[in-house]
């Protein structure tokens, strides 16, 4: 949609037309992580079945299932926040063309503020395990000099 503008494009509509597809995005992207949600849950309840029934270890659907490798980014979740972030970036850039945005905000903070995105949806689940209290404890050796 883009490539299709030229310098002599009328953009007053792509600011609606830009938070619109926002909008419509977001509720799409909550929509699917709650679906994953249920999904999650269901994988272990059917685990839970897989014990109940004797499977034998290793063989199992959903119990001997892998992790998804990279903290999570490889696999259904991972994927959905990576695609849906660019997706509401894009929107996000549409409608900063027609609401005027970039004559005042660089549209590469866009970009800065996906990548942060996603370096906190990729760190939150190390830092709430033990992550941030291995990182406070070697903080509070070094402070103290031990």
């Amino acid at each position: 949609m883009l490539l299709l503008l030229g310098r002599d494009t009328d953009t007053r509509f792509l600011g609606a037309i830009g938070l619109y597809g926002l909008a419509v995005s977001a509720g799409l992207f909550l929509y699917e992580l709650r679906g994953i949600q249920t999904c999650i849950a269901l994988r272990r309840q059917a685990a839970g079945l897989e014990d109940a029934l004797g499977v034998p270890p290793g063989q199992g659907q959903f119990r001997d299932r892998p992790r998804a490798a990279l903290g999570g980014f490889v696999g259904a979740e991972g994927a959905s926040w990576e695609v849906y972030l660019a997706v509401l970036a894009g929107w996000a850039y549409l409608a900063g063309l027609g609401l005027g945005w970039w004559h005042w905000i660089p549209a590469v903070y866009l970009v800065l503020l996906y990548l942060v995105a996603l370096g906190v949806k990729w760190l939150l689940p190390w830092w709430r395990r033990s992550g941030y209290a291995s990182a406070r404890a070697a903080w509070e050796r070094t402070w103290r000099g031990q």
